[in-house]
């Protein structure tokens, strides 16, 4: 145990690996594309689905994992290939339920399947699409930042911050 409290020696291994400040926004990026993932606390070998709306003709998600990893604040685990864009149907109000929520009728764009790449931790899925026309400039919304949390089935790694995230 460290002055801190309990250090575990795989949390500074993962950690000490290279990161990326990909996971950012940039101020002013585009609007235009929005998601929400079907669960926020997952387990290895789970497969959490990824509800997309956009005007985008394609995009694709970048996975990242929160952490230290040299300052830059996460590390990509997982790109998905190019997902086909569409507008998903307005969503009826009909008032929230007891825990915030409203329903939707829309349907999975990708189902992911959790491996071993996603180590226990926090997890921010990023969305980015590609405009219908040939001009090429990320196209982020409400919601193109989708932390998530991932759980690991036999340890648990609670990081304080960002909800809700996809927890291993």
């Amino acid at each position: 145990m460290g002055p801190d409290g309990v250090r575990a020696s795989w949390v500074q291994q993962e950690n000490a690996r290279p990161g990326t400040n990909g996971w950012q926004i940039a101020p002013g990026a585009a609007a235009g594309i929005e998601g929400f993932a079907d669960q926020s606390y997952a387990a290895d070998g789970d497969t959490v689905r990824l509800y997309i709306s956009t005007e985008a003709h394609t995009f694709h998600i970048d996975a990242f994992r929160m952490g230290f990893y040299g300052g830059v604040g996460a590390r990509e685990v997982w790109q998905s290939p190019e997902i086909a864009g569409n507008v998903q149907p307005d969503c009826a109000v009909t008032g929230l339920n007891e825990h915030g929520c409203r329903a939707t009728n829309w349907t999975p764009s990708i189902a992911l399947a959790l491996t071993a790449a996603f180590v226990p931790g926090d997890y921010l899925f990023k969305l980015e699409g590609k405009p219908r026309s040939a001009e090429l400039h990320p196209a982020h919304g409400l919601g193109p930042e989708q932390p998530r949390r991932v759980r690991h089935q036999e340890r648990h790694l609670h990081l304080a911050g960002m909800e809700p995230i996809l927890r291993l």
